[in-house]
């Protein structure tokens, strides 16, 4: 009797693990990318890459998509505001960079920025000088009208005097 339950449960394991076993024989290879591509018509990114599976998200003949993976089967899966999708492979070319005119951008706005950093600190240093000027035209009011005020007041004891 114990050798027909152990029997019974290796044979429940065995067909339990078959389905698992042939599953794993089928799964397919992804390769982890990276990459900027362009659809090359309108594509539909759909949510298993399969094309009866659920449409999740359109793009555009000329769309810039986003690839994070490829499969084996040829399929890429994107990602596209916060969510994935998979496309066939044969909607997508890999997106050109000039690189030369990317470099000019970049110089540009390096020079832009240093520029603009300049800019401020130039503002900040008239600032400051500004603020010692009007210190110093204040002091020269004050002291214009202190001179003027002893001025009056020895001229009113002379008078008074007299």
């Amino acid at each position: 009797m114990r050798k027909i339950l152990v029997l019974l449960i290796a044979i429940c394991s065995v067909g339990a693990m078959a389905p698992v076993l042939v599953y794993a024989g089928e799964e397919q290879q992804r390769i982890e990318m990276q990459q900027m591509m362009e659809a090359t018509e309108r594509i539909e990114a759909r949510e298993e890459p399969d094309e009866e599976a659920g449409i999740v998200f359109v793009y555009e003949k000329g769309a810039k998509v986003f690839v994070i993976e490829e499969t084996s089967d040829g399929w890429f899966k994107v990602f596209y505001q916060g969510r994935e999708g998979y496309i066939p492979d044969k909607g997508l070319v890999l997106q050109e960079m000039d690189t030369v005119q990317l470099d000019k951008e970049l110089e540009t706005a390096v020079m832009e920025g240093e520029i603009v950093a300049k800019e401020v600190e130039r503002y900040r240093k008239e600032e400051g000088r500004s603020k010692v000027w009007g210190t110093v035209i204040a002091l020269l009011i004050g002291g214009i009208f202190a001179v003027g005020i002893i001025a009056a007041r020895k001229q009113g004891k002379n008078n008074a005097a007299r």
